[in-house]
Formats: C-alpha cells, structure tokens, sequence
C-alpha cells in the first residue's frame, strides 16, 4: 500500500502516513493540532546524480566551465597558480634532446675513429678502435638517461600540482559557501 505525505498546516510537519487515512482527522504529533487529510501518494523520491568527476567531464561541460572562470588569471597574478609546471615540461623535453644526444655521441665515439693532426711539418694520424665498454654506456645511457631525467622533472613538478590541485580544492570550498 503506497504511502502518503502529510503536513501539518500549523507547524508544517512533514510527516508519511498510509494512503487510508485520506481524509480522516489526524493530530499533529509535534503540535497537537487536528487537521484534515488530503492528497495523494508519497512522491517518489528523485535519484541523486553523482557528479561528474574532473577528468571524465566533457571538454566545455559545467566542470570545465568553471575551472575556467576568471578566477584563473586572478589565481596567476597572486601566485596561487604556477607557471613553473609548464617550464619544467619544456625543460625536459630540451634535457631529452640532450640526453638522447650524449648516449648517440657515446656510442658514435666507441665505434672507432681515425683523426690527422698536423704539428709543424709532422702529421700525425691517431686511430682509436672499437670500445664495448663505451658502447654499452651509450646504449644504456640512450634508454635509462631518458626515463631517469623524467623522474627527476617528476619529482620537480609533484609540489607544484600539489598547489594547484589545494587551490581546486579552496575554489570547490568557496562554491559551496556561496550555495
């Protein structure tokens, strides 16, 4: 049997009561006041939709549009957001550059090489072989060198995005407040 919602019309009591008292006399359990039964059943209630989180939300949804506010550039002024994240990501990829520059150079080198020098009337010729050594520092410079730079520009950027995921978070507070 559906449920019925009642309000007492004096102090306005929201109470649920079954559908055979509509129309009956009841008294206020809060107030005491007699009042007549009228309506229909209990609404239904209303799922609660969970909210969309930040990085599933689609690109100009309600997420993006108020991370987007102008708040933003207020939060660059007064240092609250870094911009030294985005430098540390364009450093990296000139140390990857670098990095990927020595190891080929490293390796170039163990290969072997004949060089000429001329010292007064006398050439000289110098020949150098192949070095395994080098050429396994190179090669293990080519691959660890990479991903141990990246670690390292990690380490560098964790405090930053720390900053700024304690500024979403005092936005998200300071929405609330004002709902």
């Amino acid at each position: 049997m559906p449920d019925v919602m009642i309000t007492c019309p004096a102090c306005h009591r929201t109470m649920r009561g079954a559908e055979s008292i509509i129309g009956k006399t009841v008294k206020c359990p809060a107030c005491k006041t007699q009042f007549a039964v009228t309506g229909g059943p209990a609404p239904e209630p209303e799922p609660v939709a969970a909210p969309i989180a930040e990085e599933h939300a689609e690109p100009g949804g309600p997420q993006s549009q108020a991370r987007a506010g102008p708040s933003t550039f207020v939060d660059y002024l007064v240092f609250r957001r870094m911009i030294t994240p985005i430098v540390i990501q364009v450093i990296f990829w000139i140390g990857i550059l670098f990095v990927l520059y020595v190891a080929v150079s490293l390796i170039t080198d163990s290969l072997g090489s004949t060089k000429e020098q001329v010292i007064g009337n006398q050439k000289i010729i110098q020949k150098t072989e192949f070095s395994w050594r080098g050429m396994l520092i190179g090669v293990a410079f080519f691959f660890v060198g990479p991903l141990l730079w990246r670690m390292y520009c990690e380490v560098l950027i964790v405090f930053f995005r720390m900053n700024e995921t304690l500024t979403d978070v005092r936005h998200g507070i300071d929405r609330l407040r004002k709902d």
